[in-house]
Formats: C-alpha cells, structure tokens, sequence
C-alpha cells in the first residue's frame, strides 16, 4: 500500500475481533526499543501498522487477518 491508508480486519490473541483504519510505512516517533535480531524475528509473524484513530502503532499477527479494504475493494484471505 506504500503509506495509503486502509482497513484491516483480524482476529486478537484474546480471540476477538478488530477493525482499524491504519497506514504502512510511517516513521515518527518510532523506536527502537529490540534488537535488529529480536526485530528480524518479529517482522516474520507481525506487520507493524500506525492505528489513525489510536494515534499509535500496532502489531498485527499476519495469520490472524481476516480482511483487508484497500482503496475500496475488500481482499479476505483465507
């Protein structure tokens, strides 16, 4: 999506469901608080996304998507 905004639905470790409106590719205010190592390992599971109504990042499992609506067509993966 290279920074455009759309919405993600998917399924939390505590098994309930999330809908957010969030962006790729944003920088500010991030930090580095693991190793390049720790991070490497992360990026393999988890898609780190900037939540717009929350104001902050997030970590997304990338096995609990459900459903993705990029510039108004929804993708669900299966």
């Amino acid at each position: 999506t290279a920074g455009k905004m759309f919405s993600i639905r998917f399924v939390k470790s505590d098994s309930t469901e999330q809908k957010r409106t969030v962006r790729t590719g944003v920088k500010k205010n991030l930090k580095h608080v693991m190793t390049q190592d720790q991070r490497r390992k992360i990026a393999q599971t988890y898609i780190r996304l900037f939540d717009m109504k929350k104001n902050g990042y997030i970590l997304v499992n990338l096995e609990r998507i459900e459903e993705l609506k990029i510039s108004g067509v929804r993708y669900s993966v299966v």
